[in-house]
């Protein structure tokens, strides 16, 4: 259970900095 939950944690970080890079894309078009 607790690596389940550590898992999900980096499912969050990495869902976060998808989030924080796609306005970043939009500005370079």
């Amino acid at each position: 259970m607790e690596s389940s939950g550590f898992h999900l944690a980096i499912v969050k970080n990495k869902y976060f900095q998808m989030k924080s890079q796609i306005p970043f894309e939009n500005k370079k078009k």
